[in-house]
């Protein structure tokens, strides 16, 4: 996680160090900008044709705010996308938005460009669409201009949905007929630990065939964990898995 390193460098907990910037060259790390999210960590600790390639891509970004390096401080503390877009997405201005939109002639069906700022697991795996990122923060109004204007509203939703912890973005998708894949539905809720989203969930839906226990014990999300854990054949076998030692002595 960019902004718990960050924490931790910043707080002198962690020294930046030639093994720790080789790690961040690797592919999976390049991938979602590390280096240059932080680049003034490890400047002058890259190869010298690597130097010059993110510090020229800092000093661009710096010299946009008259030599302002706060900007890039306090964007890295944010951990968001920094763009006119994603901002406006955010404080759900659907007024301003679509102005915008509109006047800068943006397709409303776009994948959202990668920016070095974000520390959303979920966005670094993905870059979302305008719909997506809009459910992501519970900007309903955004969510349902974006539907008006004819952008198509998916069963992925439902993995943005419980992210933004608003009870009327999943309203919003079931009027209009939106099936999540509930398994998956229900795996993300439990790893976010968002309760009030899955107790909601578990209320309104049929779960004969969904298997939610084994995921709590994964997330350590113990307000779902069974009563009893000598109920369920697999119970010792997941609480090994995923690292139970005091449950596992109990048990044994």
């Amino acid at each position: 996680n960019k902004r718990i390193l960050l924490f931790l460098l910043k707080e002198n907990m962690l020294i930046m160090n030639e093994s720790i910037v080789n790690l961040m060259l690797s592919t999976k790390y390049q991938k979602v900008n590390y280096i240059s999210y932080f680049f003034p960590e490890v400047n002058g600790l890259l190869e010298p044709e690597e130097q010059a390639i993110y510090e020229e891509k800092y000093k661009n970004f710096i010299q946009k705010d008259q030599n302002n390096s706060e900007l890039f401080e306090k964007l890295r503390h944010n951990g968001e996308n920094e763009s006119q877009i994603c901002q406006l997405i955010r404080k759900d201005d659907v007024e301003e938005f679509a102005q915008y939109t509109s006047k800068e002639k943006i397709a409303l069906t776009m994948q959202i460009e990668q920016s070095i700022f974000e520390t959303n697991p979920l966005f670094l795996k993905k870059s979302p669409t305008l719909i997506e990122y809009s459910t992501f923060y519970g900007s309903i109004k955004i969510t349902k201009y974006l539907f008006s204007k004819g952008v198509e509203l998916t069963p992925s939703l439902w993995i943005y949905a419980t992210h933004s912890r608003k009870i009327e973005i999943m309203h919003f998708l079931e009027e209009n007929h939106v099936k999540p894949d509930v398994q998956d539905f229900m795996n993300e809720s439990l790893k976010c630990h968002h309760f009030e989203i899955t107790n909601n969930f578990l209320r309104s839906k049929k779960l004969k065939d969904v298997d939610y226990y084994p995921q709590s014990i994964k997330f350590h999300n113990y307000e779902y964990f069974p009563n009893d854990l000598n109920d369920e054949d697999d119970a010792f076998y997941l609480l090994c898995q995923y690292d139970y030692y005091p449950f596992v002595e109990l048990l044994l």
